[in-house]
């Protein structure tokens, strides 16, 4: 910037200086034409100059790399763009990169290479990367420059490109043979070498240690990238593709042994295979999934893979599918919510192919497992299915367990009208008498909501076609007592209430009332309280008269 100020400054001085005499016009003319050849060339190199100073600032800023590469491709210089290329691989270091990943300066370079047609050049690159290790940050900067090598090879399309692919993508998933795992700090403690940078400093004592164990630059990428899922998924897609069923089955083999897989990669193996017809591979698939995933994850395979088995054998290996159901069950934890769906998938199998009976028990199974809020809606499902199969008779014992374990006043409001209404329609007069009055002790005529209110009006109606006028008074007797019982509960609510606050302010307002006033706001207090239990009971305010 210093220097094109200084150039315009000339420039502008000598266009607006008076020439001599002796001063020929041309020279002065060919000086001014030289200022401002160096201004416009200066101007032109102002990006690389800028660039070259960012990146001695910084070698390892990867963004900066990548402007720098632009610069030249966009002057269509590639032996320049080239020569950038090679200089940032060599000079940025993994650990100290910037403003951008290392291995998308592999991925550009070869890029550039592929884009002019030079294929050999940007296999050597591919090649000089993947060989390497030790200028990736991680795992999976490495694995992204295999897939993007086998995907180089796919775009070429030549016959022999999906070939090429999954020989590359072969050499990434291959097993390093010197692979140690957790045994390497063992072994470099029985070679008289330690075990760690840790090792040296602990071994130094108090202050500054010199670390100079030689750190094996290449275990943290190529160690760990022949297990990676991206390398691994797109090498069974490609054997699914265009290789063989055995060579899918043998990758996806592969991937269970070293646990790479995910359950994406096993439906779309499911899936393939069930496509070619090999259906007694797509289970074993699926089997070995079960037995990999956790729990939720594995409820995905689960659902899947039973679909399809009851799906091609029916009734035809009932105790297989049973077995298979059990053992799905096996790994639900209590009160998941997920469980409802096995359950209910299980239920159908028993409905369509096995016995009822055992759908029922299925299905009471359910409603005892899944979580309470979801309990309603089960044992509706289970007094229908009930109905359907075994007729309404069946639904009693349903009704009254449904009864005993509602979780809340609203749903054992709800099954008693319910169960209520049946012995109705089926001419059990007393016995749905007896039900209305038993589910009448959790309805609260008062503050009970919609549903004790329907509660209430559907036993009334009931009455008024079934009944008498002493049954009609047995039924708001009950009605009184039961208000009656809620009412005392909401008084002792409110009186305890009551007696915190009146505590809490004597608390707070002791030192200018004393213990008498304390005592006084206390027997108001339960002045007022007993005041409002006698009006209640009597019907009729104290002293008014009423009585």
């Amino acid at each position: 910037d210093a220097c094109a100020a200084f150039l315009e400054g000339v420039a502008a001085a000598a266009m607006e200086a008076e020439p001599s005499a002796e001063e020929i016009a041309e020279d002065r003319d060919a000086e001014i034409g030289l200022v401002l050849a160096r201004l416009e060339d200066l101007t032109e190199r102002r990006p690389l100059l800028m660039s070259s100073v960012l990146l001695r600032q910084n070698p390892h800023n990867v963004h900066e790399w990548h402007k720098r590469a632009r610069i030249f491709l966009d002057r269509e210089d590639l032996a320049g763009a080239v020569e950038v290329f090679t200089s940032a691989v060599a000079s940025v270091q993994p650990w100290k990169a910037s403003n951008g990943r290392p291995h998308t300066l592999w991925l550009a370079f070869a890029k550039l290479y592929e884009d002019h047609d030079d294929l050999e050049s940007a296999r050597s690159v591919f090649n000089k990367a993947v060989s390497t290790p030790e200028k990736f940050r991680g795992p999976d900067d490495l694995a992204a420059v295999w897939c993007e090598f086998a995907e180089m090879e796919l775009r070429t399309g030549t016959p022999e490109a999906p070939a090429l692919a999954i020989k590359v993508l072969e050499r990434a998933t291959a097993r390093p043979k010197n692979d140690g795992g957790k045994d390497r700090p063992a072994k470099r403690l029985r070679a008289g070498k330690p075990a760690g940078d840790a090792e040296v400093v602990l071994g130094a004592g108090d202050g500054n240690a010199a670390i100079s164990w030689d750190y094996e630059a290449d275990r943290g990428s190529a160690r760990a990238c022949w297990r990676s899922p991206r390398v691994w998924g797109m090498l069974a897609d490609l054997q699914m593709s265009v290789g063989s069923v055995a060579d899918a089955i043998r990758v996806y083999d592969a991937m269970m042994d070293y646990k790479v897989v995910t359950v994406e990669m096993v439906m779309n193996a499911g899936r393939h295979l069930e496509k070619k017809r090999h259906f007694e591979d797509a289970f074993r698939i699926y089997e070995r999934a079960v037995a990999t995933f956790p729990w939720p994850a594995v409820l995905a395979v689960w659902t899947v893979y039973l679909d399809r088995f009851v799906s091609r054998f029916g009734g035809k290996k009932l105790e297989r599918a049973r077995d298979l159901f059990e053992e799905a069950l096996q790994k639900v934890p209590q009160g998941d919510r997920n469980a409802r769906i096995l359950y209910l998938m299980y239920a159908d199998l028993e409905e369509k192919h096995g016995l009822p009976k055992k759908a029922m028990g299925i299905l009471a199974r359910a409603a005892e497992a899944v979580p309470d809020d979801e309990r309603a809606s089960m044992y509706k499902l289970y007094i229908s299915k009930a109905s359907q199969l075994f007729g309404v008779t069946r639904t009693r014992e349903i009704f009254e367990k449904a009864i005993m374990t509602a979780v809340d006043t609203a749903t054992s409001v709800g099954f008693s009208q319910r169960f209520a209404e049946l012995e109705t329609r089926l001419g059990e007069i007393d016995r749905a008498r007896a039900i209305y009055a038993h589910g009448a002790q959790a309805a609260d005529p008062g503050t009970g909501g919609r549903a004790a209110d329907e509660y209430w009006r559907a036993w009334g109606d009931f009455e008024l076609a079934h009944g008498s006028e002493e049954t009609y008074a047995e039924m708001l007797r009950v009605k009184r007592s039961v208000q009656m019982k809620f009412s005392r509960a909401h008084l002792t609510t409110g009186a305890a209430a009551s007696r915190g606050t009146i505590e809490q302010q004597a608390a707070a307002g002791s030192g200018g009332a004393g213990i008498h006033g304390v005592v006084g706001m206390a027997e108001q207090s339960r002045g007022a309280v007993d005041i409002a239990a006698m009006e209640r009971q009597g019907g009729g305010p104290v002293g008014g008269g009423g009585g």
